[in-house]
């Protein structure tokens, strides 16, 4: 379905609303947006899912109105990542020891969330395993949202993911910033060390905002070095900063004037329009480059930095 001639289709619904862009090989041919301040979308697991799925419906529509699977990014908001070692033993399947390494470090009900995972690496002793956790109420709430919109999707990522494909660098600080949400993402050799969203107020000021995001983000940093101080993140790893805030070249250097971590703009992947919000949709543009047909059309797209592909929707039934 998703060769070269065919239409690459990404939804990414955020707490506020949400993006969809279409992309065809290297070129982005539509994107359009939408916002839930009507529907007072604060929560996915208390939205009105009809009113939800009539607004989604008709953004599909928009762009795409042939029944297109959709690669879907859900936000990372109350969501639980591990990085953790699991014996390389025969006799044990991978299921179980996913399960066993959950029960001790996820801190949440296991009944209660869905478990992703994806293998980092493998030796004869051990697997490095990335292990997500993901409320069932988040993703049984999306799914209804889009069975009622009569949206099929082909997986679902999550949004730190997305963002980690799309900056593509082995080594990274990434600041999404959103009218009510921050979302913080640590690249350390290729693999995503620090994930991290919070709430921020929408009628914040900007000064407020930016000191409440770099505060969050330098205690973030402290916590991690001091946790690793083998390997600390280096002051001099470029920043990227994403997000619909982040098309505010204003709001850029307030942060850039913030934070100790040099800001950088992202390589360029794709043919993009004169007037594309860009840093908008940094996320449905990481949720494309999952798709081989589209990075391999990319000769700038080095593969390789944050491979790390999870379906957060792979209990579900379709």
């Amino acid at each position: 379905m998703f060769g070269s001639s065919s239409p690459v289709v990404t939804l990414n619904i955020e707490p506020d609303g949400a993006r969809l862009l279409q992309v065809r090989g290297r070129k982005i041919e539509s994107w359009r947006s939408v916002s839930f301040t009507a529907e007072k979308m604060h929560d996915i697991t208390t939205v009105d899912a009809d009113a939800l799925a009539e607004v989604l419906k008709d953004l599909i529509k928009s762009v795409n109105p042939a029944k297109t699977e959709v690669l879907l990014g859900i936000t990372g908001i109350r969501s639980v990542y591990r990085i953790a070692e699991v014996p390389n033993i025969k006799s044990l399947k991978v299921e179980e020891a996913v399960k066993w390494v959950a029960a001790r470090e996820i801190p949440l009900k296991l009944d209660e969330v869905n478990l992703s995972w994806h293998e980092l690496s493998k030796s004869k002793q051990e697997r490095r395993i990335f292990l997500l956790a993901t409320p069932k109420k988040i993703l049984e709430s999306v799914t209804t949202v889009l069975a009622r919109a009569k949206i099929r999707y082909k997986s679902a990522d999550l949004k730190p993911l997305a963002l980690a494909r799309f900056i593509n660098e082995p080594e990274a600080v990434i600041i999404d910033m959103e009218e009510g949400s921050a979302t913080i993402v640590v690249i350390r050799s290729g693999e995503p060390r620090v994930m991290h969203t919070i709430v921020v107020k929408r009628d914040l000021a900007a000064e407020d905002r930016v000191q409440r995001i770099s505060s969050d983000l330098l205690r973030t940093m402290q916590f991690y070095n001091n946790a690793h101080p083998e390997d600390p993140i280096p002051a001099s790893t470029n920043s990227f900063i994403t997000g619909k805030l982040a098309d505010d070249p204003d709001m850029i250097r307030m942060v850039a004037g913030s934070i100790p971590y040099p800001v950088a703009e992202p390589a360029q992947c794709f043919e993009y329009p004169d007037g594309f919000p860009l840093y908008e949709y940094a996320v449905n543009i990481g949720l494309a480059l999952r798709e081989k047909s589209v990075s391999r059309g990319n000769k700038e797209y080095e593969e390789g930095h944050c491979s790390i592909n999870v379906d957060l929707m792979s209990y579900a039934d379709r």
